[in-house]
């Protein structure tokens, strides 16, 4: 019986090393970035699917804004992008993060009306031009 089980294991090289490097991927962190853009509402409700409803709708989209910035930190040291407009973009996700953070607080985990994850997710988009604010006539 002995002897079957260790016919089982694989025999392992001792003349080679193993490589227990984790495999080093190329990516450029702008690509994922637009990608987690472009993805947000699917990335979201697969979020919620894997908690099983446990993360808010806020909560999911609060991870896309942390994801967005891990990546744009690290655009910014493979100098992918300027240090200038990473700052801008940096900005940008704070104050939607903040205004998230506030927002679930207001809706007690609830999740936000439609038009409003619209409207959130429209802001996720750091690269497109903020709309302008319409002036009071």
């Amino acid at each position: 019986m002995v002897e079957t089980i260790y016919a089982l294991i694989p025999k392992l090289s001792y003349n080679k090393p193993l490589n227990m490097e984790p495999k080093k991927e190329e990516f450029e962190p702008m690509e994922v970035i637009q990608r987690n853009i472009v993805n947000a509402s699917t990335y979201i409700e697969q979020e919620r699917t894997r908690t099983h409803g446990g993360n808010s709708w806020l909560e999911c989209f609060l991870t896309r804004v942390n994801v967005i910035r891990m990546y744009l930190d690290e655009a910014e040291v493979m100098r992918s992008i300027s240090p200038e407009n990473c700052q801008r973009y940096e900005d940008r996700l704070v104050r939607l993060g903040r205004d998230i953070k506030e927002l679930n607080g207001k809706l007690s985990r609830q999740d936000p009306p439609l038009e409003m994850q619209q409207q959130l997710l429209k802001e996720l988009d750091i690269f497109a031009e903020p709309e302008k604010e319409e002036s009071q006539k």
